[in-house]
């Protein structure tokens, strides 16, 4: 993602902004509320960007670490961090002694990160806004109507990325399902899977394995359905399965400029 999307944009200057655990319903309600001004650019005329793929476990820990050091990664914000600024992809179309920067959600309200969507030498933007991914741990009574009202940091980070001249590329790590009526069935510490030694998968989960299967021993099995929870605490949504909905994730580029890369 981060070498054939957000790279080519670069040249001019791109802020990435990840919105955390965005599934594709919460995408196309937020999308809502874009200036007609700016433009959803593709690969292909009146067709959107192909979906990200999340790695597995579909958990913030692997694919999100895993987009923001574009390779196979799990970790926190340490690692994430790292992995942007090193980036051979974004390094490769930054100034000398500008590379990547990301923020992360506690950093969104301060003056650095509008200062550096501001600087044109620094070509390469990132931040990662963590409100749906914490609203799925609220309670299962409350809904939410996604849009920029809704989520005024972001908001304010578009002003300022037009300002800036700045091309937005959004992308999310991976999405999520939704409380309704799931049955709690009891096991291990994970919403959404559980480890091969609890148990063959029954008709409603999959055995994955292989490289992209980043918790420890590179096998789970995962929830295949909407209905199931392995936790018995009832939340808004969860994620960790997969299911579409959980293993898709929306990426975007919006911009206002009459040309894009080749």
């Amino acid at each position: 993602m981060l070498e054939r999307v957000v790279a080519p944009w670069a040249k001019e200057g791109a802020l990435l902004i990840l919105m955390d655990g965005m599934s594709f319903a919460v995408w196309h309600e937020l999308s809502q509320d874009f200036g007609k001004a700016d433009r959803m650019w593709s690969w292909h005329t009146d067709q959107p960007l192909p979906a990200g793929l999340a790695v597995l476990p579909s958990m913030t820990g692997f694919s999100r670490a895993s987009l923001l050091c574009g390779k196979l990664a799990s970790g926190g914000q340490d690692t994430e961090k790292r992995g942007f600024a090193e980036s051979p992809a974004l390094l490769g179309v930054c100034r000398s002694g500008y590379p990547p920067v990301l923020f992360h959600k506690d950093e969104l309200s301060g003056e650095a990160v509008r200062k550096e969507i501001r600087n044109a030498h620094r070509r390469v933007v990132g931040v990662v806004i963590n409100v749906v991914d914490d609203s799925l741990d609220g309670p299962d009574q409350r809904t939410f109507r996604w849009s920029l009202d809704q989520v005024p940091v972001l908001r304010a980070l578009l002003a300022e990325a037009e300002t800036g001249g700045r091309t937005v590329v959004f992308a999310a790590d991976h999405g999520h399902v939704l409380e309704r009526a799931t049955t709690m069935r009891r096991s291990g510490s994970s919403d959404r899977y559980r480890f091969p030694e609890e148990g063959p998968a029954g008709d409603d989960e999959v055995l994955i394995a292989g490289r992209r299967v980043l918790e420890e021993g590179g096998r789970v099995i995962a929830l295949a359905t909407e209905a199931v929870r392995y936790t018995a605490s009832r939340k808004l949504g969860y994620h960790g399965g997969a299911t579409p909905q959980e293993c898709l994730a929306p990426i975007a580029v919006l911009s206002s400029t009459a040309k894009g890369p080749a």
